[in-house]
């Protein structure tokens, strides 16, 4: 009877440890291609690595969203301007990815020629203070002369 009860005993126990989860099996989201170093890319040809930035909120047609500036400088809400920026973007302020009514535009800082792009573009918000927004940005031009790709860390100003 005791071989028995200690078979059934190793059995529970062996269904119980067979039943747990194993991360293997959790599905992952696809990969988007989105870097977690420090953005970086090229504006109008030239190199660009993240060193500074702000945000600030705006509510366009009754959504909330943020404006994000990135700059090659350490740049933030008491140094700069807006017209110091190579590149900003527009996205929903939430939390998650995104990848519709959004935008990046790269500026050219010598002259004032600048594109917009729409398509192709993601943007996710990793985290989000009343003070500071960290997130990563993906997108580029059609032509190659411009892209950015990688994570930025930005004061919320007001």
């Amino acid at each position: 009877m005791k071989k028995i009860i200690q078979f059934f005993l190793i059995c529970s126990l062996l269904s119980v440890a067979s039943c747990s989860s194993d991360k293997d099996d959790v599905a992952t989201p696809k990969d988007s291609g989105i870097s977690s170093t420090v953005a970086s890319g090229m504006v109008y040809n030239n190199n660009f690595t993240f060193a500074g930035g702000y945000s600030h909120n705006l509510n366009e047609s009754g959504v909330d969203k943020l404006v994000i500036y990135l700059a090659s400088q350490n740049l933030n809400c008491s140094n700069s301007s807006a017209n110091s920026f190579p590149i900003y973007f527009s996205t929903p302020k939430t939390l998650g990815s995104h990848s519709t009514n959004i935008y990046v535009t790269f500026k050219n800082l010598t002259n004032s020629d600048y594109v917009t792009v729409t398509s192709g573009v993601e943007i996710i918000i990793d985290s989000m203070t009343s003070t500071t927004v960290i997130g990563r940005v993906k997108g580029d031009d059609s032509s190659g002369q411009n892209t950015i790709n990688g994570k930025f860390e930005v004061p919320i100003c007001f």
